[in-house]
């Protein structure tokens, strides 16, 4: 019941923060953005906050699953899937960020 709470709130933050940097196209708040290395930053930042968006989404997905399975190991199934598939994010949002760079 814990690890849906906590994967809840991180999936409303991963979704509203991702929601805020795609629908008002803020580039600046990205990790690593630099300006003068950026193509096209009102793209870049539509690519993050919809990964983002993905991301909390993911969250969400596996809480919800949490809650149906009762044992003593299913927190620690749920916040494995979570670092699994949160890791396969960043990779794809990393490489798809690659396409905005000079």
């Amino acid at each position: 019941m814990v690890a849906s709470i906590i994967l809840a709130v991180a999936g409303l933050f991963f979704v509203g923060f991702g929601f805020l940097i795609w629908y008002f196209k803020i580039a600046g708040v990205i990790a690593g953005y630099d300006a003068t290395k950026v193509t096209n930053p009102d793209a870049l930042a539509k690519w993050v906050g919809k990964c983002m968006m993905i991301t909390g989404a993911l969250a969400w997905s596996i809480s919800l699953i949490r809650l149906l399975f009762e044992s003593d190991r299913a927190d620690l199934f749920a916040f494995s899937a979570f670092m699994v598939g949160s890791t396969l994010s960043i990779v794809v949002t990393l490489a798809g960020t690659q396409r905005y760079n000079k």
